[in-house]
């Protein structure tokens, strides 16, 4: 019995790697996305930065708030962010160019899973191999 157990758990770790993977990604650009534009956070967790007074003043006049750099003006560079083979990428050469762009202007990396949204996938692995060994 014990025996049949392992061979059904060694059977079906490719399964459980897709399945992990797929379930994390996915909860992973949700958090990122949330974080970048609607907390205005960078991966580390810290504030983006502060839009310049030009830039305030062009934001104030379209009707959008300044409080904080949530990069949308319009959602364009969201849209261009999609789930791709167990990967976030940018769909466009647009979302490339614009992230590239902010993340040189404010001097920090902004597009890359923070600590606590790289922890969802082993989080995600550890409850899937709790499934499959129960």
């Amino acid at each position: 019995m014990f025996e049949d157990k392992i061979n059904r758990i060694i059977q079906a770790i490719d399964d459980l790697y897709l399945i992990s993977s797929t379930i994390a990604i996915a909860e992973i650009n949700a958090e990122m996305q949330t974080r970048i534009f609607n907390e205005g956070k960078d991966k580390r967790e810290n504030s983006i930065g502060k839009y310049s007074d030009k830039h305030k003043e062009f934001r104030e006049s379209k009707g959008l708030q300044t409080s904080i750099v949530d990069l949308t003006i319009t959602t364009d560079l969201r849209q261009s962010i999609e789930l791709e083979q167990q990967k976030i990428v940018f769909k466009n050469e647009y979302g490339k160019k614009v992230s590239k762009g902010n993340e040189r202007i404010f001097k920090k990396r902004i597009f890359a899973p923070s600590e606590t949204e790289s922890q969802i996938w082993i989080d995600v692995l550890n409850e899937e191999i709790k499934k499959l060994i129960a």
